[in-house]
């Protein structure tokens, strides 16, 4: 199954934040799929329940600035801009999540329509301070900031 359409809205609803999950299948791939609040709130607790024992990583993606954005000297602009927060990772994850959710995180901007992801993050901050595409635009009560240029994403 393509990634294509699995972070789009339907189209009655209203622009709101999204909470993502990156759900591990049986044959070892990962998967996006939407969440809810309560079980986003569960897996940043560490809680895991049978029922959602398969995520292994959650994210909010929204179109609101996330608190603190405004301090940050951003570089990219000029269109729709993406923010992405809370991002939490399961203690039971593979370290190949850290690859997954650098391409879930942006592709799910793009899947919005977002030309520039921006990223407050104090889980992924020394993986992503090594990626190329993850621009670290500051630093600041403990966590990171980057953005990303998510048009031309590869």
């Amino acid at each position: 199954m393509g990634l294509k359409g699995m972070f789009k809205r339907k189209a009655e609803e209203p622009d709101k934040s999204e909470y993502v999950g990156v759900r591990r299948n049986w044959n070892g791939s990962f998967t996006p799929q939407r969440i809810t609040p309560k079980v986003y709130g569960i897996v940043s607790k560490g809680g895991l329940r049978s029922r959602i024992s398969r995520v292994k990583a959650a994210f909010k993606l929204s179109s609101e600035p996330f608190d603190g954005a405004g301090r940050i000297e951003w570089t990219l602009g000029g269109g729709s801009v993406g923010y992405v927060e809370g991002v939490v990772i399961s203690p039971g994850a593979p370290p190949v999540i850290s690859d997954v959710l650098h391409d879930f995180m942006a592709i799910g901007s793009m899947e919005h329509g977002y030309e520039v992801m921006r990223l407050k993050d104090s889980v992924l901050a020394a993986y992503l301070s090594t990626e190329k595409a993850y621009r670290l635009c500051g630093e600041a009560d403990g966590s990171s900031y980057f953005e990303v240029d998510v048009k031309n994403f590869e």
